[in-house]
């Protein structure tokens, strides 16, 4: 498993374990206050229901047979808030284990031993990894039921690679990548499992794959910030994406420009860098 994939799957744990544990503090905060403590009196066990006053103070009341609902509820509520903590303590243990695994990935990267070469030997240093050609083509042979946008394209711009897009952004970073040999596809299809029996459906602008490690990933670009109502599409979409665990930085490549400031190809150079190579 590759180290990225298992990244995504301590962090989906981490958020699965939080998620739970605010849940069982919420569980524990309906039912009644207090805690079950064990007293013995002349040698018996008896149990007493202990609720913290002001000032560090306790009040202790005895629980005797008719009071056997309210001890189950005790017993869950304390049975919650340390799970609660238990819960919580795991996640924190796994977001260490995160840190750990991203160091060390750091550490090992190709690019980290050859900045430790001396100067002028890296350039004898061929250290390219690429993913399988194999792999490349059957991420490019889009079966049939991969369906594209249906929206009607009219503008002309046909990209290096064949297809016709919709903005001249759109023609720039098809081209980019074109030339960078990243694989990708323009308006594919992706279907999110939203409930039993029904999808969500999104098109992304473009859906790429990063040449090193095959994981893929999908590009938006957002061309018109400065509009009110696009902006307020762009946030339905990105909560869309995260609702279904595709998170921007990880998952999803995010490029902007408003009519103030168009898109730079030092900036979408940058993200193929970063993301895809």
């Amino acid at each position: 498993m590759k180290g990225v994939d298992t990244i995504r799957i301590l962090e989906e744990k981490s958020k699965s374990l939080r998620e739970r544990a605010y849940k069982s503090k919420d569980e524990a905060a309906n039912l009644p206050d207090g805690y079950i403590l064990c007293k013995k009196t002349d040698g018996k066990p008896r149990l007493y229901r202990r609720i913290k006053l002001a000032n560090s103070k306790y009040k202790d009341s005895y629980l005797g047979k008719a009071d056997e609902e309210l001890k189950r509820q005790l017993a869950k509520r304390m049975f919650l808030e340390k799970m609660t903590d238990a819960q919580i303590k795991s996640a924190e243990l796994i977001d260490r284990s995160v840190q750990l695994l991203k160091q060390a990935e750091a550490t090992c990267s190709a690019k980290k031993v050859l900045d430790q070469l001396p100067e002028g030997v890296e350039a004898f240093v061929d250290v390219s990894e690429k993913v399988d050609q194999g792999k490349i083509e059957k991420f490019m042979d889009v079966p049939s039921n991969m369906m594209k946008n249906p929206h009607k394209i009219n503008t002309g711009l046909i990209t290096k690679q064949g297809e016709e897009v919709r903005s001249k952004s759109e023609l720039i970073i098809a081209n980019m990548l074109f030339d960078a040999g990243i694989p990708y596809h323009y308006e594919l299809i992706l279907a999110f499992d939203a409930q039993p029996g029904f999808m969500d459906v999104v098109y992304p602008d473009f859906t790429a794959m990063n040449i090193r490690t095959g994981k893929v990933m999908y590009w938006e670009h957002f061309g018109m910030m400065d509009n009110q109502q696009y902006f307020n599409e762009y946030i339905r979409k990105m909560e869309n994406y995260s609702a279904y665990g595709y998170l921007p930085g990880r998952d999803v490549i995010l490029s902007f420009e408003t009519a103030e400031s168009g898109l730079r190809t030092k900036t979408v150079a940058k993200l193929i860098e970063k993301f895809l190579k």
